[in-house]
């Protein structure tokens, strides 16, 4: 984490909400888990104030880790209290 990812963070964030973050093998691409069940897909680098993603959510609490695949085609989110693996495929 660093200036080239400022935008990660929501309004009014304490800097606590998100989980992990993961660069893609490219370097074009950043992905966020975070303690609102959600998992965001941001371009890299992204500037300062919130910063335009892609969002979704499957996990029944907050997501514990999210990392890319090492051919940059797939994300692998885990949960934290439920546990659950979920594999998300980039189009």
């Amino acid at each position: 984490l660093g200036w080239p990812v400022q935008g990660i963070y929501p309004n009014m964030s304490d800097g606590s909400d998100i989980t992990a973050a993961h660069r893609s093998p490219d370097g074009r691409l950043l992905v966020t888990s975070d303690d609102f069940r959600k998992i965001n897909l941001f371009r890299n680098p992204n500037g300062p104030g919130s910063a335009a993603c892609r969002s979704a959510s499957v996990h029944a609490a907050h997501v514990g880790l999210v990392r890319f695949t090492c051919d940059g085609k797939h994300i692998i989110s885990i949960g934290g209290p439920d546990l659950c693996v979920v594999t998300w495929k980039l189009s």
